[in-house]
């Protein structure tokens, strides 16, 4: 998920390390001294993007900067499928997000399936972003009967106001589609379907 944003921050600790580095040591110098300087360079900016990457991305200003939304969470969500048999039509589930800033990961849990994306991305299209992801769904092992595993994939249009909320479609290799609608946000990364059904929801 690293971005041209991504890429202007880079460059700006490079440039703006180098700087104080420079600063600092009166001059990059020659022999040890310009080697120990790139050395701090390096170092400082590998740091900084690890902090941004892993925990800083979320803070307000530099969020702002990066211009990606906060997902991370458990996510209820309204799910309305074609699906005829059980676990079919109308139903809610929860949609489950582990993110840092470069990567993010889906799952969602029902009563009847467990599923985990492959690979997911949040890409900008325009005014908005957009979460994709391709995921595997693993029936629990006494409701295969009927509802083998599969794979399908979702596109979910991020909506910021007037709060964070998403809506999207989703398909099968099966041959279903659905439409999938958050319906509110907690905190904590739920394990279960349980877990999350016993939760409370807010707006985010």
């Amino acid at each position: 998920m690293p971005s041209p944003n991504w890429a202007r921050v880079t460059i700006f600790l490079f440039v703006g390390i180098s700087f104080l580095v420079s600063l600092l040591g009166a001059a990059v110098g020659h022999g040890a001294a310009r080697y120990a300087s790139i050395g701090a360079v390096v170092t400082g900016v590998t740091l900084i993007l690890l902090l941004i990457d892993r925990w800083a991305w979320r803070w307000k200003g530099i969020r702002r900067v990066l211009r990606v939304p906060d997902l991370e969470g458990t996510w209820r969500v309204a799910l309305e499928s074609n699906y005829e048999g059980e676990g079919g039509g109308e139903q809610t589930v929860y949609l489950v997000v582990h993110q840092t800033y470069s990567t993010i990961t889906v799952e969602v849990l029902t009563q009847r399936i467990r599923s985990c994306s492959d690979t997911a991305s949040l890409a900008r299209r325009g005014p908005r972003h957009v979460l994709a992801y391709v995921y595997r769904a693993e029936p629990e092992a006494i409701r295969r009967e009927g509802n083998e595993p599969h794979r399908g994939s979702a596109e979910l249009l991020i909506e910021t106001a007037p709060s964070l909320r998403f809506e999207g479609d989703y398909w099968t290799d099966r041959g279903h589609v659905g439409r999938l609608r958050a319906t509110g946000w907690h905190k904590a990364k739920c394990g279960s379907f349980a877990t999350a059904s016993a939760a409370e929801f807010e707006e985010r």
